[in-house]
């Protein structure tokens, strides 16, 4: 069914087929020629090399979970440094309607920050967790995206002084973090629930020293990094956490928050050290809670 170059790749045409690739490292190309409904499988993601290429061909994948894996960069795919395209995650049908109880994917994944350990970087995306290569033409929909950091002190002593945690939480309907000269091109997320969370009990003096960049397409896009012709609507974005950076497209070190409500505050919030052009943020419901 194939031979793994552009022009024969290989060919997916059932969950079977699919389930062979479930915690491999691509290299060749790979083509879809159906929907596929994993029937609730424990999906295990998957890591694009330079050259390989995942092309959803229009059709969309749905009935996963991604919950035990040991990597701390966590999507459909972890990490990519091929290409992404054509590709739906999820789908609304009478199985799964758009209702918020009903996702036909979920993506979630939690680790812990103990004292006196080296910092931590948790990020989550719907499609990939950590882009460092091309996103294009993709679509996420009806999902359930999560990333929790828990920031923890030995002996419940909160009094740290100069010994405060690092730890740092990026998360995304389409991606965690964009990185490099990575392109995210002509994408979308719709009708997904987006839950970022860092509970913790406040340090004393500048507080617990903890970070969520989280965004409805992209948590963050850093370096020369290109996010393009993309829109995030009808989502939930959750938030519980004492510091943040948040926007309807994607997240950035910042406080404010009311700015973000407009089209122009969600394309251009500031602090990103990437290109933006043409994204969009509509009819989006947005929960913050502080953790105190």
């Amino acid at each position: 069914n194939g031979y793994g170059d552009e022009e024969r790749p290989y060919l997916i045409e059932n969950a079977a087929d699919l389930q062979k690739l479930s915690g491999q490292t691509l290299t060749e190309c790979y083509l879809l020629v159906n929907n596929i409904d994993l029937g609730g499988l424990n999906w295990n993601p998957m890591r694009l090399e330079s050259g390989a290429v995942f092309d959803g061909n229009g059709y969309a994948v749905y009935n996963f979970v991604i919950d035990t894996i040991k990597e701390n960069n966590v999507g459909f795919i972890y990490t990519n440094f091929g290409e992404v395209k054509n590709l739906q995650l999820g789908i609304i049908n009478e199985s799964y309607p758009a209702d918020g109880n009903h996702y036909s994917f979920t993506v979630s994944k939690s680790i812990t920050q103990f004292e006196g350990e080296t910092d931590k970087a948790l990020l989550v995306g719907g499609v990939v967790g950590w882009n460092n290569n091309i996103i294009s033409n993709c679509k996420v929909v009806n999902g359930y995206i999560y990333g929790r950091i828990i920031l923890t002190w030995e002996g419940g002593n909160h009094n740290l002084g100069n010994n405060l945690l690092e730890a740092y939480a990026y998360i995304g309907g389409l991606v965690g973090r964009n990185n490099g000269n990575a392109i995210i091109s002509g994408c979308s997320v719709e009708n997904c629930t987006i839950f970022g969370e860092i509970p913790q009990e406040k340090a004393s003096g500048t507080g617990a020293d903890g970070a969520l960049y989280f965004g409805g397409i992209v948590g963050s896009s850093v370096s020369s990094a290109t996010v393009e012709n993309s829109i995030s609507q009808n989502n939930t974005l959750k938030l519980l956490t004492e510091a943040f950076g948040w926007g309807g497209v994607f997240g950035t070190k910042s406080t404010s928050v009311t700015r973000a409500n407009t089209n122009e505050a969600a394309v251009n919030i500031g602090n990103i050290d990437g290109s933006v052009s043409n994204c969009h943020y509509y009819n989006n419901k947005t929960t913050i809670t502080r953790a105190t």
